[in-house]
């Protein structure tokens, strides 16, 4: 807007595995609640979808409530597929 970035999407291709991996989404403070997350969403699954791309995924916080309704908006569930490993350095 106005030449200013106000949200932006990151994601990855896994081309042999046709899967896609919402890694982070991000909008601005001021533009929250004004539907940017959501055309962002559409934006990705559909150039998504055009490279072939047929499992989409992504990881969030468990606490993070807003963005689990977003991705609900877009069909998306919670899934079962992966499991999460971590390991602290400290």
């Amino acid at each position: 807007v106005d030449g200013q970035t106000i949200g932006f999407m990151l994601t990855q291709l896994h081309k042999a595995t046709k899967a896609g991996y919402l890694s982070d989404i991000a909008i601005h403070p001021d533009w929250r609640d004004h539907g940017v997350g959501s055309r962002l969403i559409e934006a990705v699954l559909a150039r998504l979808k055009d490279q072939g791309i047929e499992y989409v995924y992504g990881l969030t916080k468990v606490e993070n409530e807003k963005i689990h309704g977003l991705l609900k908006k877009f069909g998306f569930v919670q899934g079962n597929a992966f499991y999460w490993f971590e390991k602290y350095l400290n």
